[in-house]
């Protein structure tokens, strides 16, 4: 009779082990996920909020709710008008191309920024002495930044103007088609550019926080075909140009940017607002 009694109550605790195990580990998840949300509402040092990452880095809210895990990351809206003088065949022609894309960029190191964009494309053509304007396509970009110096001019305090030098370079796809025949155009380019970015005192009275005006010399590879079958070869006449641009930051968050690039008197727009998280 008690070596039954004792089965019975060894199998009780068994069960009850067996029941609760899971409803504490559901606990322990919960108290975990709790303790991080009330974390993120207080403000710690930043070793705490380096501590906290680290610790909570596998549970998903946090790359949700944390602050600093979208600063390095922005998004673009650009509208971009292309000019080129290029040899279709053994023709010269000019070449107009419409773009509006989309853009997110991430920085990858405080230096190093990639970004990608789609979006669609209308090309067009004077050929044969006649406009021919083609179908409106997809297009994508990929591209990278490299920040090569940045340097105060009077020692590094804050609201002083600065030279920034930096590459932007970039791979531009575009497909299309004209009078019937499809267009494929692959554009390699890249700019070096000289900057001068000036911080303005918000008790000035202005808008914008930061103005940043450069210059620089760029070029580009342009490969592509017209036709199918027997197409065309389409070829840049002239590599290197030309560019220069302003980038206006109203504030951490939204900045205006506008850039034109000069190959053989054809000129290039761009035109975007970018928005920082």
């Amino acid at each position: 009779m008690n070596m039954l009694a004792r089965l019975s109550m060894e199998q009780l605790v068994f069960a009850a082990m067996t029941t609760l195990k899971p409803l504490v580990g559901a606990g322990l998840i919960a108290a975990a996920l709790a303790t991080s949300v009330v974390a993120q509402s207080e403000t710690p040092s930043d070793d705490g909020n380096q501590r906290a990452a680290h610790i909570f880095s596998n549970f998903p809210n946090r790359y949700l709710l944390m602050p600093h895990d979208l600063k390095r990351w922005h998004t673009a809206l650009h509208f971009q008008n292309i000019q080129r003088a290029v040899t279709i065949g053994t023709a010269k022609e000019n070449v107009k191309i419409r773009r509006m894309t989309a853009h997110l960029g991430v920085d990858i190191l405080d230096w190093l920024t990639i970004y990608g964009a789609i979006g669609m494309n209308e090309f067009s053509a004077e050929l044969a002495t006649r406009d021919s304007r083609g179908s409106s396509e997809e297009t994508w970009t990929a591209g990278l930044q490299l920040r090569l110096i940045e340097y105060y001019l009077l020692g590094g305090g804050e609201l002083e103007d600065r030279l920034v030098v930096d590459i932007n370079a970039r791979i531009i796809d575009v497909t299309s088609a004209v009078d019937s025949r499809d267009v494929e155009w692959e554009q390699t380019e890249a700019t070096l550019r000289f900057g001068l970015v000036n911080e303005i005192d918000e008790d000035r009275g202005f808008v914008p926080e930061e103005i940043m005006i450069w210059v620089g010399p760029v070029t580009s590879s342009i490969e592509g075909n017209l036709g199918s079958g027997r197409s065309s070869e389409i070829q840049e006449q002239d590599n290197l140009g030309f560019a220069g641009g302003i980038d206006v930051r109203f504030n951490r968050h939204a900045s205006l940017v506008w850039d034109a690039q000069l190959y053989d008197e054809k000129i290039t727009h761009d035109v975007g607002l970018k928005f920082n998280f």
